[in-house]
């Protein structure tokens, strides 16, 4: 078993679209999504710059509908701006504790127009990508928290953000000062169908 993980690491040390994949010691991807916690309290400890690049790479390596990678992210960690976006969530005192809040825009007009005929994948690939990055922060041992309670045009104009971009979400990022217990889950037989829908 030890030789087979060996020499899984040593081939994940490849040339991937021309960019070297360093491996490290990281979390399993199904345990750090059983850790992950929408973590609403941050030591106000600053978070290392090759640590947030590493997240910031997870979200830019995100798939996306026919690759066309629809976002882009706005990095605050200037105490002013921070306050701004704080009005913006609905006056959210707690987002003002994490050293770092990334706003993620969608770009509408550079996505696949038309999933299943009817929908703009960017939300969905901005989506996705978020996700990445809840990921990998919490292989780093940071927190975050999704924030939906926003209002578009105000984070748009706090942050110089053009009216043709959507905000599809913000997320605070930083180290926990204490972490949430597990929040309960429906169980599969409640949501997973085989060949057919059933309700």
């Amino acid at each position: 078993m030890l030789a087979s993980r060996a020499a899984a690491r040593a081939h994940t040390n490849n040339l991937y679209m021309g960019e070297q994949i360093q491996f490290r010691d990281i979390m399993e991807v199904l345990e750090a999504i059983k850790s992950r916690r929408s973590v609403r309290k941050y030591k106000s400890v600053p978070i290392p710059e090759d640590m947030l690049q590493r997240v910031l790479n997870a979200a830019r390596l995100a798939p996306s509908a026919a690759n066309m990678q629809p976002w882009e992210f706005v990095v605050v960690m200037d105490e002013d701006v921070k306050k701004r976006l704080s009005q913006a969530c609905v006056n959210m005192p707690w987002v003002l504790r994490a050293p770092v809040m990334i706003v993620a825009i969608a770009d509408m007009d550079s996505a696949f127009a038309m999933i299943g005929g009817y929908m703009n994948s960017a939300p969905v690939d901005v989506a996705i990508s978020l996700d990445h990055l809840t990921l990998a922060a919490v292989s780093e041992g940071l927190g975050t928290c999704w924030i939906g309670a926003f209002r578009e045009e105000k984070v748009q104009e706090a942050l110089g953000i053009p009216a043709g971009k959507r905000i599809v979400s913000l997320m605070t990022l930083g180290y926990p000062e204490e972490t949430p217990g597990p929040t309960g889950r429906k169980h599969l037989s409640e949501i997973v169908s085989y060949d057919k829908y059933e309700d």
